[in-house]
């Protein structure tokens, strides 16, 4: 890619009083401690150059690098009107950067860049500097800013970004094969049908068939472990959805029981029993059958 790449000697944090929405931004405080970090040298007139790093403090978390984008009033775009860049881990080793927009004229000319939002990623701050000697330091910015720039006056942004945290997973709180026995209680039969997708029954008539007999001590060993391999998929379904849910149920593949048997390994070694029962022991069906009871059982008080 044309532009690419542009190796700064020491980074530079800052821009321009001619960023958009910038004005009367205080210097902050940060910049005392960092001074190595104001190489104004680093900026090139008629240019714009832009940076991206992700960690700057001890234990941040680092993140991928992200698609920009560039426009301007005028001059050239030598890296095209989108290109990519790779974070960098500090201010310091910044070779990642690419030259944004060059000036091919003595007007001045508004240049925008823009980082291209990506999941999971969140624009926390621009940093840059203007060759002459304009700061800016935005935390929480919109995704572009505008610099005005000319054949003598270059710019260097820095974009930083942070991971979105993500939502915990719901707890582990199952429901038994007696709730879903009498699902008729708290759903709809097309509510009830919606959840049925890739558990064992493939209709409503037969999982009600299987849980016909829940209760029964006497039934089989089978009987048995379909009762719960279908309650604890059926909660897998519900969990996440806006169909009723009392006590607010919920269930993901890696929840377990007391001896840390994980719900997906007891799932899918259950499914094996079921398509091969004569492969396996009385013993072996009930204590794969224990672990999904226990599991259906989590969060009832």
């Amino acid at each position: 890619m044309a532009g690419r790449p542009v190796r700064l000697g020491t980074a530079v944090i800052a821009l321009a009083l001619g960023v958009s929405a910038c004005a009367e931004r205080p210097q902050p405080t940060e910049f005392a401690a960092r001074p190595s970090f104001l190489a104004q040298s680093d900026v090139v007139a008629g240019s714009v150059i832009v940076c991206k790093y992700s960690v700057d403090a001890p234990g941040e978390a680092f993140t991928p690098g992200a698609d920009f984008t560039a426009s301007a009033t005028g001059g050239t775009l030598p890296s095209g009107s989108s290109f990519h860049l790779n974070s960098v881990t500090d201010l310091v080793v910044t070779d990642d950067c690419a030259t944004a927009w060059q000036a091919s004229d003595g007007q001045t000319q508004t240049v925008t860049i823009t980082e291209v939002p990506q999941n999971g990623v969140t624009l926390t701050r621009i940093v840059g500097f203007r060759s002459v000697g304009d700061l800016i330091w935005i935390d929480n910015p919109p995704n572009s800013i505008d610099v005005e720039v000319s054949a003598g006056v270059g710019a260097v942004l820095f974009f930083k970004n942070a991971g979105t945290p993500t939502p915990p997973p719901p707890s582990c709180s199952g429901l038994t094969p007696g709730y879903w026995k009498n699902w008729r209680n708290h759903y709809t039969e097309a509510q009830f049908a919606s959840l049925l997708g890739g558990t064992i029954a493939g209709s409503v008539a037969q999982a009600d068939a299987i849980f016909a007999s829940v209760g029964d001590n006497r039934s089989d060993p089978i009987t048995k472990l379909k009762w719960f391999v279908l309650a604890n998929q059926l909660t897998l379904n519900l969990t996440g959805t806006d169909l009723p849910n009392p006590g607010d149920a919920g269930l993901t593949l890696t929840c377990t029981n007391a001896l840390g048997d994980a719900l997906g390994d007891a799932l899918t070694l259950a499914l094996n029993m079921l398509a091969n029962p004569g492969g396996y022991s009385r013993e072996q069906i009930l204590a794969v059958k224990d672990i999904l009871d226990y599991i259906a059982n989590l969060g009832d008080d």
